[in-house]
């Protein structure tokens, strides 16, 4: 876990705000719980995955925003 969590802060953005991060983090903590095995991903997959939430999350805080 503390690996995703790494590779959310490696990934965010100088303007993802505390929403954004709040997001991925409880969509990846979600994640995990429902499929443990995602701890279990290789780092570049792990990675992918990481950027594909923060890339969710961004655009849903767009589009609430509109």
């Amino acid at each position: 876990m503390n690996e995703l969590l790494h590779y959310i802060n490696s990934y965010r953005e100088e303007d993802d705000n505390l929403d954004v991060l709040e997001e991925v983090v409880r969509r990846t903590l979600f994640d995990w719980i429902e499929n443990p095995d995602l701890l279990g991903l290789e780092s570049d997959e792990m990675q992918a995955y990481i950027l594909e939430q923060l890339a969710d999350a961004r655009q849903q805080e767009i589009e609430d925003h509109d």
